[in-house]
């Protein structure tokens, strides 16, 4: 397993990946109307080509025999409303393919990262997790990350609160 940066030629594959792993997380929680809306406008193929084009953000995946299995959305110009004196990076999105979940692709991927991280010169990161997602807040915890605010993430008509949590890099 090697992780690449992804491009739009890997859009179709990463948009598939997108969707699976968000269905995967998330559909037990939310309506299905809820999670159908999002999906539609967050994880077409369409939209995952013009988030690979953006500036300011990477896509990194983890491959495994030729197959997407694991994959991180890093906007490296974000602003954290509860830091805003800091130059930070923001994990947009950290997702396995359920299947390839507790083989510690996720902990690859978090120190992956932090070498990108540290390599923009940013001093540090920080993310918005579900409160719900014991399970996302526990890696995140493990990995030094603090809770350091509370923001709101519309997930078609529901709205969720989200830990804002943050880890400064050393």
């Amino acid at each position: 397993m090697n992780i690449k940066q992804l491009f739009i030629e890997n859009s179709k594959e990463l948009a598939v990946l997108c969707r699976e792993t968000f269905i995967d997380t998330y559909a037990a929680y939310n309506t299905a109307e809820d999670m159908l809306q999002y999906i539609e406008s967050h994880f077409t193929n369409e939209t995952i080509e013009q988030e690979l084009q953006l500036a300011g953000v990477l896509f990194y995946g983890i491959y495994d025999a030729g197959d997407l299995v694991a994959y991180t959305k890093i906007n490296t110009n974000s602003f954290c409303k509860t830091a805003p004196q800091l130059l930070l990076a923001e994990v947009a999105r950290l997702y396995v393919k359920p299947s390839f979940q507790h083989k510690k692709l996720g902990s690859v991927l978090i120190q992956h990262i932090f070498s990108i991280t540290k390599q923009l010169q940013k001093q540090g990161i920080w993310l918005g997790v579900w409160q719900k997602n014991t399970r996302a807040i526990a890696f995140y915890e493990k990995h030094g990350f603090t809770k350091n605010g509370v923001t709101q993430f519309l997930l078609g008509g529901d709205v969720q609160d989200d830990w804002i949590m943050l880890k400064l890099l050393p």
